[in-house]
């Protein structure tokens, strides 16, 4: 699980049957939402803000979502909503892409008065209003925002790495799992990219496992 092979590689590796490797992949994808689930607020600062952005899954590519296309809709998808900041990524499944629905997430992930860079989507106009510092950038016209200095290519470079680990080493996954895979490469990012814990857990009722990073 932790080197990111198939389930086929796997199971010629352990020689157990597809059934088990797949109910303990779901097990330690549990475990990796348990972990990701204990971080704290994100805290966005002029220096190091947390950048938002929206991808779209179709078939078998990911496809970057227009400033102004379909936003509060309901679509094709999956839609994945992403916050970033440095190796702390957090991504989410949504099925629209309206204020009602991002607004919230960023209130539960961010803490009030942090900086966020954006695109233009409507649904981001009021953060300002409810207590961050926003800032846009267009980016039909822009990759960094010339006055302010707003972009998304962190999180825009992120969403191109991940479609890797989900689309060539998973091969694609169902709609109903893409949430549990998602948080697996959020806490694959939060481990090995830069953030220290320690966190021991145990699966069943035999087998411990202590994280040290």
């Amino acid at each position: 699980f932790i080197l990111e092979r198939t389930i086929e590689d796997t199971i010629q590796t352990v020689d157990v049957s597809r059934e088990s490797i797949i109910t303990w992949f779901k097990k330690f994808r549990k475990v990796c939402e348990e972990v990701i689930s204990r971080r704290g607020k994100m805290v966005g600062t002029d220096a190091s803000p947390i950048q938002i952005d929206v991808v779209k899954f179709t078939g078998n590519n990911f496809v970057f979502v227009a400033n102004d296309q379909n936003h509060g809709s309901q679509v094709d998808g999956p839609w994945v909503f992403g916050l970033k900041k440095s190796s702390d990524c957090r991504y989410f499944h949504v099925d629209k892409l309206d204020r009602s629905t991002l607004i919230p997430i960023i209130q539960r992930e961010c803490e009030i008065g942090s900086t966020i860079h954006s695109n233009e989507c409507p649904p981001y106009e009021n953060l300002d209003e409810i207590g961050y510092r926003h800032f846009t950038s267009n980016n039909q016209l822009y990759c960094v925002d010339p006055v302010t200095g707003a972009h998304t290519q962190s999180i825009e470079r992120s969403w191109l790495k991940d479609e890797i680990k989900l689309l060539e080493k998973k091969r694609g996954v169902p709609k109903e799992n893409l949430q549990s895979h998602l948080d697996y490469i959020c806490w694959w990012r939060f481990v090995f990219l830069g953030i220290r814990f320690r966190w021991k857990f145990r699966i069943g009722s035999s087998i411990d496992f202590s994280i040290v990073v």
